[in-house]
């Protein structure tokens, strides 16, 4: 992948934000300039993701299916021809590639100037700058704030984050300090799966870990945990446009959504099977089936798929999810209910059958 460099704007725009943080009352020199750009470099690396927009360009091979754009949030497709198009909830551009090998120019970026980004991030580029000026002989750790703040950036995308855990104390060996460290790295097994709100916690994992000495009798140390989480409201249907490489509109109102992957097993037991029952892999018929129920709001999405239950038409269909997967083919609408009460909104309950493969990205 190429992407444009940082812009000079951002970079400065950062800078003069952590001269302002420094108390620093002349214009930032080459070094704090530096500093600035390295810190919004790591702190992309960290997120990432791209934190000010800029123009990407990727070359693809054509495949079956759908290909993930590498960089994200993805803020609009504007270059290529001859391939479908994609951007879910999470920010990920996804292209489907139909002849030969094709250049993909895109734009991605959280924002589209410093100044536009949310407030813990610039608070993290800034207090990461500043300690890369004044720490240039490399002698601490970055402050914790820093990694606090770029960790806030993380969450923005609502998938991915990092969880640091900062330890001080004083004494003549690290002893109690690195018992302290296990307890807190052995307790984030047992964190709990569901946050509120309709988070799910997926995936928790330690990614570093380090004791060191600081200054005088004191010892520091910090744990890192990747984290993954997931938003059952990101759990989106998409119906396609009828095209040859259809775009995908998500269909409005829906409140629940549910799928289900059924396989059918080809039982190949003999007398030889020592009274166990033994399965022939790769045989048998496989489906998804997709259910789902809402309030009507009367979208287009929602008038083609009443009109593809109609014409018992077979349509081209998506789920998205918050991590960024999906999953495409071809589906029945096999029932469309409607149903209104007197002093309530008009609802509906959806159900789909597969037709063919599909094709998770």
């Amino acid at each position: 992948m190429g992407a444009a460099a940082m812009p000079a704007a951002a970079v400065a725009n950062a800078a003069a934000a952590t001269a302002t943080y420094l108390r620093i009352g002349e214009a930032p020199d080459a070094v704090l300039l530096r500093a600035s750009g390295t810190a919004l470099g790591l702190a992309e690396a960290f997120c990432g993701q791209m934190l000010v927009a800029r123009d990407c360009e990727e070359r693809l091979q054509p495949r079956a299916g759908w290909q993930r754009l590498a960089a994200m949030p993805v803020r609009g497709i504007t270059g290529g021809s001859g391939l479908g198009i994609d951007i879910d909830a999470g920010g990920v551009g996804w292209v489907r590639v139909d002849g030969g090998e094709i250049v993909v120019r895109y734009s991605a970026g959280l924002a589209a100037a410093w100044e536009a980004l949310p407030e813990a991030v610039m608070q993290g580029v800034v207090l990461l700058a500043a300690h890369l000026f004044e720490r240039r002989d490399g002698d601490a750790m970055p402050p914790a704030a820093a990694v606090l703040g770029a960790s806030d950036a993380t969450g923005v995308s609502g998938r991915t984050g990092t969880i640091a855990v900062d330890y001080v104390d004083t004494g003549e060996s690290p002893a109690r300090l690195r018992a302290l460290v296990g307890a807190v790295e052995a307790a984030a097994a047992g964190v709990p799966r569901s946050l509120g709100e309709g988070w799910q916690l997926t995936g928790l994992r330690l990614t570093r870990s380090r004791i060191q000495r600081g200054k005088g009798d004191r010892w520091v140390a910090s744990s890192e945990f990747a984290m993954a989480v997931e938003r059952g409201s990101a759990f989106l249907l998409k119906v396609g446009d009828g095209a040859a490489t259809p775009a995908f509109a998500t269909v409005a109102g829906l409140r629940t959504t549910q799928l289900s992957v059924n396989g059918e097993a080809v039982v190949v037991t003999t007398k030889d099977s020592g009274g166990w029952r033994q399965l022939l892999s790769g045989a048998g018929v496989r489906s998804v089936s997709v259910s789902g129920a809402g309030v009507f709001t009367g979208s287009a999405a929602e008038t083609r798929i009443k009109a593809s239950a109609l014409g018992g038409i077979i349509d081209d269909y998506r789920l998205s999810f918050e991590s960024g997967e999906s999953m495409t083919g071809r589906f029945l609408v096999t029932r469309l209910d409607y149903a209104g009460d007197f002093n309530g909104e008009r609802s509906y309950t959806i159900a789909l059958e597969s037709s063919g493969p599909v094709v998770a990205a």
